[in-house]
């Protein structure tokens, strides 16, 4: 029989919002069993409560991205983009997720 073992992982954070200008700036710290700290930046600027851009640091790679709300079926649907340079693969990452709020 074999035994996977999985790192233990805490993660914590804050934010601060300023409302007059809809930006939205983050910082975490995630603390993964047996590999060390990471901290993780970010700041959002959001336009007419639809539009987002994105951009943060996380260890020391820049991630950028953007997403939309729309009206869907009568509920809210959200597109976010991502594009990140991750350390464990030679070409950077790109996310699209597609959103639903019930």
């Amino acid at each position: 029989s074999t035994k996977d073992e999985f790192p233990g992982v805490m993660r914590g954070g804050a934010s601060y919002t300023l409302d007059k200008y809809d930006v939205v700036f983050a910082c975490d710290i995630e603390k993964i069993q047996h590999i060390g700290s990471r901290i993780h930046i970010g700041v959002e600027k959001k336009w007419q409560k639809k539009y987002a851009v994105r951009a943060g640091i996380n260890k020391k790679n820049l991630s950028f991205g953007g997403g939309a709300s729309f009206p869907v079926f009568g509920k809210t649907g959200i597109i976010d983009y991502s594009f990140e340079n991750v350390e464990f693969d030679e070409s950077p990452s790109q996310i699209i997720t597609l959103n639903i709020l019930f």
